[in-house]
């Protein structure tokens, strides 16, 4: 009987935790269910990667086809590369406006999902993305319905990869199977590359082969296991080809540590390298040793596999790390064709090159006969059956015996490329010069400069008359977002930060952080940036110790292996791109302002334990893109977060947390996490979240034991941005101690078991 009766008791409070799910929305940043909260147990397995079909149907057809007639009047003008006309209302340029849309996506198993979206005109290359094989002669009106351009395409509700900012690409735009294999390939030696994969796709009943690029900046960086930060690129209109400038691309005011500063210095960082036409000596001056490796790798594999276009003024990518003030390539449209010339190739023919190269710029021939042993043991290392799995996944079938034979010949074409004898130099004489040439082709716009704040200073091109002026917080994104902004009836071109720097061609090497490198004899070395810090190295008890000499305090480890070590430390602390093994570590930050007490990123290994005692600004214990074992977490107190993990792999053994001004245990963005024992006490008032243990976007948490004492929701599963799905937390019925109640959204899911 008395078994009976707690029998009874549990499922009696089970109904009441039940009882508790619903879809409404109690928290403030939960968005609508993914699609529709339909299939749900398929999308919280993960399993909707690389989606089979997308299937695009424009609302207004009557407008979509007039916006193509207008286009196809200046076909002349496309052929004859003149499609731009800045400020004409009926050029190209001006036609790419947004439609908004109905788009399904088919994932596996034939799971449908329905989104809002809008669809423009991609390229600015109509021969490329739209009309390549169209007779303009003999063109019939009724025929445009049949014309499938590449296409933009935004959802509203939903995503694709994580992506709800991406392009649909003819495949001769990027020359089918070839630029999928080379953004791989890219990827694998550590430059940042956007994901692209084949997919069937249709546009209002037209089905064709297409290519899906990702163009959410911040997806692509997470994706590459890149902190948020500035993507900058030159642009792409023709009729200022000559003299372009640099822009940010989708400036987000949500990055953290990122502010409109830091996008300013990163285009005054690209244009002082464009006005001085990319030379050699302007361009190393401004790069450290980092930067000039990961440069030197980039640029002699693009010559290797032929993906030059991608070095071209108008293609150029670069991502600028906010922390280190550094500078990464970013591959894009490389137009490279290696991969498809392999089969004809016969067996004796050591390289692809039939003649000397032709530089794309003057400065390339310096990084490209630098020593290449770097670059030809990374291409040495790559596994070619992972290499061919992921190829796989993205629509393209290859043998491992071909993908052997496209790694030998990218090997010899290094060697090639890496001799003076095999190189033919630009030509100095026939490259642009800015300040020249905005006198030459007569382009009717001022430079802009910042001076502080939202002031900023406009001059004519002759810097003869100058105003100041100031910008709203939205003229100031149009600004940097685009190379050439209508703003209060001028046209206006963001060109350097600083006026003088602009006048006196000058640029600040001066690191904005002015960390120093500091290595310590340990079993490895460690490299450390570190800012107003006091380093103390106890050999005999193995503790390093990081002393604060003031709240600008800042210590960054990165690169390294750290081993059989304890870290104390009371600076701002984040770990980079390392290796752990057997680490320790104990926070007792007091006064500085950190984002995160402490920070992994990018990261993989066994940690011992975290304990911090900080009750300090910002989130107390941040893991992010990385695949951590961790034994023991202890967190006494957070202004924030006390413990959050993203992008990764986490595994813990042992986790107390208390008095939590947010989340106690915040797990996002497609994390895969286990615990063993989590012990949650909180007694703060008020809080920012409604729930102690919160899993979203498309995340997965297994807690085996939790004893948590609140007046919050013990709780919670949802998604939170469009980009990501729902989540799912599993608990152990038998070992879940909670007082109050447990939330769980539409697409997600809480189980007991």
């Amino acid at each position: 009987m008395k078994v009976k009766r707690l029998f009874l008791s549990f499922f009696i409070y089970l109904f009441t935790q039940i009882s508790a799910l619903s879809s409404d929305l109690p928290f403030s940043d939960t968005v609508s269910p993914f699609c529709e909260g339909k299939n749900r147990d398929f999308f919280l397995n993960n399993e909707h990667d690389y989606p089979s079909n997308i299937s695009i149907e424009i609302k207004n057809k009557n407008k979509w086809k007039k916006n193509l007639l207008k286009l196809f009047v200046y076909q002349k003008l496309v052929i004859s590369n003149k499609i731009e006309n800045f400020g004409n209302s009926s050029s190209p340029l001006m036609l790419r406006k947004y439609f908004k849309a109905d788009i399904i996506v088919t994932f596996k198993d034939n799971i449908k999902c329905n989104f809002n979206g809008m669809v423009r005109l991609h390229g600015s290359s109509l021969g490329d993305h739209m009309l390549k094989n169209i007779d303009f002669k003999n063109l019939k009106t009724e025929e445009i319905n049949n014309v499938f351009p590449s296409l933009r395409v935004k959802l509203k509700n939903g995503h694709v990869n994580n992506s709800n900012d991406f392009s649909i690409l003819t495949l001769e735009s990027r020359y089918n199977e070839n630029e999928i294999v080379s953004s791989v390939l890219f990827r694998e030696i550590g430059v940042i590359s956007p994901e692209l994969f084949k997919i069937t796709a249709s546009l209002n009943g037209i089905e064709q082969k297409r290519l899906f690029l990702d163009r959410n900046v911040e997806n692509i960086l997470t994706f590459n296991k890149k902190r948020p930060g500035p993507y900058i690129a030159t642009n792409r209109r023709e009729t200022f080809k000559n003299i372009t400038l640099s822009r940010a691309r989708q400036i987000n005011k949500n990055f953290k540590d990122v502010v409109l500063q830091d996008y300013m210095r990163a285009i005054d960082w690209h244009n002082y390298i464009l006005i001085n036409n990319l030379k050699t000596e302007n361009f190393r001056k401004i790069l450290n040793d980092y930067e000039n490796k990961i440069f030197k790798q980039y640029i002699q594999l693009a010559y290797a596999t032929e993906n030059v276009h991608s070095l071209d003024y108008g293609d150029l990518r670069n991502y600028y790390n906010v922390y280190y003030d550094e500078f990464e390539p970013i591959f894009y449209d490389g137009s490279g064709t290696l991969y498809s010339k392999i089969d004809s190739m016969n067996a004796n023919n050591s390289h692809s090159f039939k003649k000397k190269i032709n530089l794309n710029k003057d400065f390339h021939f310096y990084y490209l006969t630098q020593s290449t042993s770097e670059l030809k043991n990374s291409i040495k290392k790559i596994n070619l059956i992972s290499f061919k799995n992921k190829l796989q996944k993205r629509g393209v079938i290859v043998d491992e015996k071909k993908l052997k034979k496209y790694f030998d010949v990218i090997l010899h074409n290094i060697s090639f490329v890496n001799k003076p004898e095999n190189i033919n130099k630009t030509d100095d004489n026939s490259i642009i010069n800015f300040k020249k040439d905005i006198f030459r082709f007569n382009e009717h716009f001022e430079l802009v400069f910042f001076i502080k704040d939202d002031l900023f200073e406009i001059c004519d091109v002759s810097m003869i008359y100058c105003r100041k002026t100031k910008f709203s917080s939205e003229e100031i994104d149009q600004l940097l977002s685009y190379q050439i902004a209508k703003i209060k009836n001028s046209t206006l071109r963001f060109v350097r930060k600083s006026k003088n720097d602009y006048l006196k061609n000058e640029i600040d090497p001066k690191k904005k952080l002015e960390f120093k490198n500091f290595k310590i004899n340990l079993k490895n070395d460690i490299l450390i940036y570190y800012k107003d810090t006091k380093i103390f190295y106890d050999e005999s008890k193995m503790i390093l110790y990081f002393e604060s000499k003031n709240n600008k305090s800042k210590v960054f480890i990165r690169n390294s292996t750290i081993s059989d070590l304890e870290i104390n430390s009371n600076s701002c602390l984040m770990i980079e791109n390392s290796l752990l093994k057997n680490v320790s570590i104990i926070s007792t930050l007091k006064t500085n302002k950190c984002n995160n007490h402490v920070h992994i990123v990018n990261s993989k290994g066994h940690i011992n334990k975290i304990i911090s005692t900080s009750n300090n600004y910002g989130d107390n214990i941040d893991f992010d893109l990385s695949e951590l074992n961790i034994e023991l977490i202890k967190v006494n107190s957070s202004t924030q977060d006390c413990l959050g993990v993203k992008n990764g792999i986490y595994k813990f053994s042992k986790i107390f947390l208390k008095d939590c001004s947010d989340k106690s245990f915040s797990v996002g963005d497609k994390s895969i996490v286990d615990v063993k024992e989590i012990f949650i006490e909180n007694t703060n008032k008020p809080r920012h979240s409604k729930a102690e243990i919160v899993v979203k976007n498309s995340s997965v948490a297994n807690i085996k034991y939790a004893n948590v004492k609140t007046k919050n929701l013990c709780a919670a599963a949802y998604r939170k941005n469009n980009a990501y799905s729902g989540s799912k937390i599993i608990f152990n019925k038998k070992y879940f101690i909670c007082p109050t109640s447990i939330y769980e959204h539409k697409d997600s899911k809480i189980l007991f078991k």
